[in-house]
């Protein structure tokens, strides 16, 4: 049996393939760059109207920001709209230096209303049906060869690669209408709002005292889950050499859990359920690193900038996997060795083989032994600290005490 880190398990492509690939890429930019000038030309000076659509959940919107960061680089003043699904509109909201506003369906716009309409995500016929409504003078997407969609007067369409980050195809797109792009980076802001919740959850706030990991057991599909007996022996393994524990996930995951909670020996917080999206990134940009088999949370991690380990289970690794490969670990199974709706992770016998516990305790302490990153580890185990001592000192600490306190620390 194989158990591979992603960079380890992408084909080469034959010379020709890339061959003709590059060219392919070659012209279609040749021709983005000879039918876009019209519209382009109205970018600096804010006539133009932009409206971009990715109708995906809102952690998979991440991949899409890198490529709504070069827009608006190009188009400071232009009206850029963003067209998506109604659960990421309060995501979408921490983005707006990028987008002017967020809607959840066409509104019946009138002809002409948008210049441009851009599909950041894999082509479809339903998302072209979409676009259609929109009835932008010039449309630019994917396609995965014909019939949906072909280059004319006003479409340009970018071939859809199977292989490689999707982040990147996004950029390739944005490349392809003539913009220079600004970085392949994540970002996800935080809020004041995000803060004080944490700081006004009791369970969370007690992690701040010293290092702490997350683990996300949880997931969309039972069959993509990891068995919670391993998650259980993880998080023991890792409780042992002095980290605090947090489970962490939807409130969906409460079940999911309970389950690594009930078969652990060391003591965990569970919180799921208990945060939002914006204050569950302000805990993860204090926690060590994150151990997950979920891909959303994964691309959250590295907006944040938190180490991870994932346990991968589906086939679309190439398409999701964080670029940096060292601060970003990726475990997975080679197809035929992996789990299917019949043949569950969560049923396969502790000493199955499949992705050991062995396994993901290395990737972790390859991540706790980087110099780098331990340096980071240790900065925000003493910024959460210095977070969790002034809450403390604010609500609990009478005065004497806090004199008594700060005497003790001058000394020391």
């Amino acid at each position: 049996m194989a158990l591979h880190d992603t960079h380890l398990s992408l084909r080469t492509r034959p010379a020709s393939a890339d061959a003709a690939r590059s060219l392919r890429l070659r012209h279609a930019s040749l021709y983005a760059m000879s039918t876009v000038p019209r519209f382009a030309s109205n970018f600096a000076n804010g006539t133009a109207r932009i409206v971009v659509v990715r109708l995906t959940d809102a952690t998979s919107l991440l991949c899409a920001v890198p490529a709504l960061r070069a827009l608006r680089s190009a188009a400071p003043n232009a009206h850029i709209t963003l067209m998506g699904l109604q659960s990421a509109a309060e995501f979408a909201s921490r983005f707006s230096s990028y987008i002017n506003e967020f809607i959840s369906t066409p509104r019946g716009p009138r002809v002409d209303e948008y210049d441009l309409a851009v599909e950041l995500q894999a082509p479809s016929e339903e998302l072209h049906a979409l676009t259609a409504q929109l009835r932008a003078r010039f449309t630019a997407g994917f396609r995965n060869g014909s019939p949906n969609g072909a280059n004319d007067a006003t479409d340009l369409r970018v071939e859809w690669l199977e292989q490689g980050p999707e982040l990147l195809h996004l950029l390739q797109l944005v490349r392809a209408l003539g913009i220079r792009d600004q970085g392949d980076a994540l970002e996800f802001p935080f809020t004041p709002r995000d803060r004080a919740e944490l700081e006004n959850c009791r369970d969370a706030l007690a992690l701040l005292g010293g290092p702490f990991v997350c683990i996300q057991p949880g997931g969309r599909l039972p069959e993509r889950r990891w068995q919670a007996s391993r998650f259980a022996r993880v998080a023991d393994a890792l409780s042992a050499h002095g980290l605090r524990v947090a489970l962490t996930g939807p409130a969906a995951d409460r079940p999911v859990a309970q389950a690594v909670a009930v078969r652990m020996h060391s003591h965990a917080i569970d919180l799921t359920g208990c945060l939002t999206i914006g204050a569950y990134a302000v805990l993860l940009d204090y926690a060590y690193l994150l151990i997950s088999n979920d891909t959303g949370v994964t691309r959250l991690a590295e907006a944040i900038g938190t180490p991870s380990v994932t346990i991968a289970s589906g086939n679309d690794v190439p398409l999701w996997r964080p670029s940096d490969r060292a601060r970003y670990r990726v475990l997975w199974l080679p197809r035929s060795e992996r789990p299917s709706a019949e043949r569950l992770f969560s049923t396969w016998p502790d000493n199955a083989g499949g992705i050991t516990v062995e396994a993901v305790l290395d990737a972790c302490d390859a991540l706790l032994a980087e110099p780098a990153l331990k340096q980071r580890a240790a900065v925000r185990a003493h910024l959460a600290r210095l977070r969790h001592e002034s809450r403390l000192t604010r609500t609990l600490a009478p005065a004497p005490i806090l004199a008594e306190a700060r005497k003790v620390r001058r000394a020391s």
